[in-house]
This record gives C-alpha cells, sequence and structure tokens, in this order.
C-alpha cells in the first residue's frame, strides 16, 4: 500500500506543486525526505543530510548516470512533455543536493533561488539560472543550464567538503 503526505504549505511551488493540500505518494521522488521530515515522520539518523557528502554524492551519481541520459534522450526526440516530469525530478534533485550538503533539508521553496544563492558553494549566477529553469522547466536551454549547475555545484562541494 503506498503512504500519502500531506504537502506543507511552504513546499507549494510551481512546477514541483501546484496548490495546497496537495499530497505525495512514495513512490514520487520530488522532495520526499524533506516532506516526511516536515510532517513528523522517520527518526534521528533517518534522514539523507545527516550525512551530507554521501547524500550530495548519491544524487549527483544518479543525475549522471539516470537523469541527464534520460533527458537527452528526450530533447532528442524533441519531447518537451515527456522531458517535463523528469526535469522537475532532477531539479528537485538539485535543490536537495545543495540544501543538504550544509546538513539540513528544504524547509521551503518560496525563495528557494535564494537559499540556494546564498550557500558557499553555489555557483556563480545561481539565482537567475535558477529563476529562469523554473520558469521554462521543460526547454532544452533549462537542461542545459541544469546540467552547468550540477557540474558547477560538483566541483565547489569537493572543495566544501575537503575545508569541513
Amino acid at each position: 500500500m503506498k503512504r500519502r503526505e500531506t504537502v506543507p504549505s511552504e513546499m507549494i511551488r510551481p512546477p514541483f506543486f501546484m496548490k495546497e493540500g496537495g499530497t505525495i505518494s512514495s513512490d514520487n521522488c520530488i522532495f520526499q525526505e524533506d516532506i516526511l521530515y516536515q510532517n513528523g515522520f522517520g527518526t534521528e539518523g533517518d534522514y539523507p543530510w545527516q550525512e551530507p557528502r554521501t547524500a550530495v554524492a548519491t544524487l549527483y551519481k544518479n543525475w549522471k548516470e539516470v537523469g541527464e541520459p534520460q533527458i537527452t534522450s528526450c530533447f532528442k526526440e524533441r519531447n518537451r512533455e515527456k522531458a517535463r516530469p523528469k526535469m522537475i525530478c532532477y531539479l528537485a534533485c538539485f535543490i536537495q543536493a545543495m540544501t543538504w550538503a550544509e546538513g539540513r533539508p528544504v524547509l521551503s521553496l518560496k525563495n528557494i533561488e535564494m537559499d540556494v544563492a546564498s550557500t558557499p558553494y553555489a555557483p556563480m549566477n545561481s539565482k537567475e539560472r535558477l529563476s529562469f529553469i523554473l520558469e521554462t522547466i521543460d526547454h532544452h536551454q533549462s537542461f542545459i543550464a541544469l546540467q552547468q549547475l550540477f557540474d558547477e555545484a560538483n566541483k565547489k562541494w569537493a572543495v566544501y567538503f575537503m575545508k569541513s
């Protein structure tokens, strides 16, 4: 049986979640751990951001091995509709990686561009690039921007984790 969780109001933000009172199911990849935390599920030690290096490495590896090739295939086929849910999922993964690297969950999407840009390892112009991706999630240029953000952030995460 699938478990369903209510999406907190702080997490309502297109293109991720469109309306108040929405729910996610156990097979939804978007901000699942963060929403479970906000809804009071899980115990200390159960959350990926408690092991930031491992969590970020896992998200980046999943992007490189699964997300990037799948989305590349969608855009080669010129299929924006097929690319859209994958872009939403992997943009969520990028946001999680940027937040989890500091050992904290994603608690709000309301000002996520500023939150990401204020991290010590934020790629240059990440606020503007995230805004662009959020507004045009199913465009090929947004995919290119997401690829660049992941690759630039990966280099910065390596330095950040070396220093911490």
